[in-house]
């Protein structure tokens, strides 16, 4: 009888461990706004130093969520020690706080008095 509990309690210690390690594989993606359609995607230096190329056409940077707007409207992006600024409230969309996670964005360049801002219409996070 000890044995057999010992035997059940074994097999339940190692099937609890083997499904905590298979939920511990690859983080599922999270999907905000337009589906990301774009084949091309840019980088944010690319971006911050030539952005009258990038106007009105629609590309995908990416890189690591900085910062987020407390509602979600709108969040930095970090890409190799740049940041640039993702608008996504004229898309009508907000994303949850994810500060450090990695994220692919879609959407168009937009300069503003000197400025230079990203319009995201979708976002892929990791």
């Amino acid at each position: 009888m000890k044995k057999t509990m010992i035997n059940i309690t074994a097999s339940a210690v190692i099937l609890a461990a083997a499904l905590f390690i298979a939920g511990c594989g690859e983080k599922e993606t999270e999907q905000y706004g337009s589906a990301i359609t774009s084949q091309e995607t840019v980088s944010v230096k690319e971006i911050l130093s030539e952005p009258e190329s990038f106007t009105d056409k629609p590309v995908v940077i990416e890189g690591e969520i900085a910062a987020v707007c407390p509602s979600g409207c709108w969040f930095d992006l970090n890409s190799d020690g740049l940041e640039i600024h993702v608008d996504i409230k004229p898309s009508g969309f907000e994303i949850p706080q994810k500060q450090g996670s990695q994220a692919a964005v879609e959407g168009t360049v937009e300069l503003t008095g000197g400025q230079v801002n990203f319009i995201g219409t979708g976002v892929r996070i990791k």
